[in-house]
């Protein structure tokens, strides 16, 4: 008697270790085909976004003069005065890489910005390689591809100006100093179509932390009352020091990431960026000009 038990619980035990078995089977195996139709829907996501940014550049590739770009914005109820584009250095292997790459699509934005009225245009690039460039360099590159949209004798003007410095270059060479904040041109200088600021991760909280501290410092050392220091006072240093507040910011990369651009100057900015692009294009450029000239603006108090 005691032997048919024993024999009767190894085999229930055994009818278990196999139910269990079965059971992990099936349910590895019904998260193996969860993974494959998520790959097959975010496969097929990818495809139609690359194909969609590949119409939209095969159509408006061409659109390389003033009349065409002011042809297509023509229709835009409204257009943001200053813009933002956080940029990404590749690897220099690859097409559209390194600092050339990072040059070609400073120059580009620069071109189309000034094709359609805005007045100026914030780069972020986080690592500094933009911003530790030399200035004639970056003037020269810009000038150049301003010459292929406007031809020689028809350059339009343009200054660079970095932040923590209240000097600026224009594209004439001159040295000329900012006493306004942000990038609004001085009037004692002459006017310009375009003024670009360049910034990198150092300019972003950082940047807050250390003003913050510095008028602490002077607040302590009455050198400034501490009724000053308040959210008006350090929003005019910011803007002084850093740069003004792009209305629209570009993100030229196929994911939602702003990469440590400074979050001050976009607390009221509108983000554009489109899934699985890679690249600094016209069309994107544009279609995020559409969308903005479609967005309703609500600043709460």
């Amino acid at each position: 008697m005691i032997n048919v038990v024993i024999g009767k619980s190894a085999t229930d035990d055994k009818g278990k270790s196999v139910a269990t078995l079965v059971g992990q089977y099936f349910y590895l195996a019904l998260l193996e085909l969860f993974y494959f139709v998520f790959s097959l829907y975010r496969f097929g996501g990818y495809i139609y976004h690359r194909l969609m940014i590949r119409w939209l550049t095969i159509t408006y590739h061409q659109n390389r003069t003033p009349e065409l770009i002011q042809r297509d914005v023509a229709n835009f109820t409204k257009i943001p005065r200053g813009i933002g584009a956080v940029l990404t250095l590749h690897d220099s292997g690859d097409e559209g890489g390194g600092v050339d790459g990072l040059l070609e699509q400073a120059s580009d934005l620069a071109a189309w910005c000034i094709g359609t009225s805005i007045e100026f245009l914030v780069l972020y690039e986080r690592t500094g390689v933009l911003k530790a460039l030399p200035e004639p360099d970056v003037r020269r590159r810009i000038s150049r591809k301003l010459e292929q949209y406007y031809g020689a004798d028809n350059v339009p003007t343009f200054k660079i100006s970095f932040p923590y410095t209240a000097a600026s270059y224009s594209d004439n060479s001159t040295l000329v100093h900012d006493d306004a904040s942000g990038p609004s041109v001085s009037s004692t200088e002459p006017s310009v179509n375009l003024t670009i600021r360049i910034l990198s991760v150092e300019d972003g909280r950082q940047s807050i932390v250390d003003l913050t501290r510095s008028l602490a410092t002077l607040a302590k050392e009455k050198k400034i009352s501490a009724r000053d220091i308040n959210v008006k006072t350090i929003d005019h240093e910011i803007k002084t020091l850093v740069s003004d507040e792009p209305d629209l910011v570009y993100v030229f990369g196929p994911v939602l990431d702003l990469d440590g651009f400074p979050p001050w100057q976009i607390r009221l900015s509108e983000i554009f960026y489109m899934r699985d692009n890679d690249e600094v294009s016209y069309a994107v450029f544009l279609k995020g000009l559409e969308k903005y000239s479609g967005v309703k603006i609500n600043v709460g108090r």
